[in-house]
């Protein structure tokens, strides 16, 4: 039997006043501070007022890590 997957699980709020594109980096850092598993995540077309939610399964075994955004770029939608 395989073992459950950790998801990332994210929400993106678009405060501004124009559709906007969204993408970030992640980390995940154990105890020790070592780097353990690493993503890049993205939503797009998300309007004014209004968030997106989303998530993707992991390769981590625990979730007792910390996540840290390594990048994170806002653009306006095309």
């Amino acid at each position: 039997m395989e073992p459950d997957r950790v998801w990332v699980v994210w929400t993106v709020v678009n405060s501004t006043s124009e559709e906007a594109d969204y993408t970030w980096e992640w980390e995940a850092v154990d105890a020790r501070g070592v780097r353990v598993a690493k993503g890049a995540e993205r939503a797009m077309g998300v309007r004014p007022g209004e968030d997106s939610i989303g998530g993707s399964p992991t390769t981590l075994e625990t979730a007792d890590v910390n996540l840290r955004v390594t990048k994170f770029d806002r653009t306006a939608s095309r």
